[in-house]
């Protein structure tokens, strides 16, 4: 409420001839509601999407084979533990990560082929043969695709069948100097094999360029495989770990925002990637009671938000993609 005394004069001099009095309600500002861990995207709604955290947290489209290692355990029902020569099993779950130390490995139930692995892993200080592999078995005869540590400090990618004696031995070994740190860096980092029966891609940390290419096999590498993790003395780590295979498409709502008062909501800013045949497309709705809602509606150009004014707002993000080995990825909104 505004009151002006009687006498009070404007810019030309004119004097006000009475006091009076006016009202009006001002609309609330919103600041601060922003969407980037873990914690905030797993707060919303996923369709054929999944939160993982290779960064602080990001939405992307659902793999076909995901685990983010949630509990206690191993769940029977995706992993197998053992121990290379029979002993103590010392695969521990804590924290959303799966640790594998002594002579242990992990093997996955499910089977893949000719498809795309990737992990969020951290291995052990200077340890040998901490592996992130695709594969039949790590002892031969068997075959195998591997990222990991050979020999204290030396960081490699291997490619290795021996399964048919009738075929030549396929034994492709790639040392990588330029990412020997990340053995005992104490960070996680993204991995990734990607295979056909012809050809094996390697990458590390940047997941659209190999750090190795593996061809001429000496049979057709068209079986179907296992994921593992294995260690041989040092603790190695994984995050999550999953095989691609996304969806045409996959939706993520965000929880309710409520700014305390009726608010216009004027734009939606976000962060993300879209390689190649993705894209990520933004739907506003919002509400006065968190009750009666608007309808959803398109996101404008520069992050124009068309939604009426209300007090609450709620955001869906639509992921695509026209290659089931390639993801779109949200990281931030606000």
């Amino acid at each position: 409420t505004v009151e002006i005394a009687a006498g009070v004069q404007d810019l030309s001099g004119n004097p006000t001839t009475a006091a009076y009095s006016f009202s009006f309600t001002t609309t609330a500002l919103l600041f601060g509601w922003i969407e980037t861990t873990v914690a905030d995207f797993e707060d919303g709604t996923l369709v054929d999407t999944q939160v993982t955290s290779t960064g602080d947290g990001e939405v992307t489209l659902a793999q076909s084979f995901f685990v983010h290692f949630a509990g206690t355990a191993l769940d029977p029902a995706n992993w197998t533990a053992e121990d290379w020569g029979g002993g103590l099993v010392e695969v521990t779950v804590a924290s959303s990560i799966v640790t594998v130390s002594g002579s242990d490995y992990i093997k996955s139930v499910p089977t893949f082929s000719e498809s795309v692995a990737e992990g969020y892993v951290r291995y052990g200080a200077s340890g040998a043969y901490l592996n992130f592999a695709v594969g039949t078995d790590l002892n031969a005869p068997c075959t195998f695709m591997t990222i990991g540590p050979a020999t204290a400090g030396q960081m490699r990618v291997q490619t290795y069948d021996s399964v048919d004696p009738a075929n030549p031995l396929t034994n492709l070994t790639t040392f990588l100097p330029a990412f020997n740190g990340i053995i005992s860096d104490g960070l996680f980092h993204y991995v990734k094999i990607e295979w056909s029966a012809t050809e094996a891609r390697y990458y590390i940390d940047n997941p659209d360029v190999p750090v190795a290419t593996h061809t001429g096999f000496g049979r057709p590498l068209d079986g179907a495989y296992n994921l593992f993790m294995s260690s041989s003395g040092v603790a190695f780590e994984g995050d999550w770990i999953g095989i691609a295979g996304y969806p045409g498409s996959g939706t993520y709502t965000s929880s309710i925002f409520d700014a305390g008062a009726t608010s216009v909501f004027s734009s939606l800013a976000w962060l993300g990637s879209e390689p190649a045949g993705t894209g990520v497309s933004f739907e506003t709705r919002t509400s006065l009671d968190n009750a009666t809602w608007s309808p959803w509606v398109a996101v404008g150009g520069g992050g124009a938000i068309a939604s009426p004014v209300g007090q609450y707002v709620q955001y869906r993000a639509t992921l695509t993609s026209s290659d089931p080995v390639v993801t779109p990825c949200l990281l931030y909104t606000s």
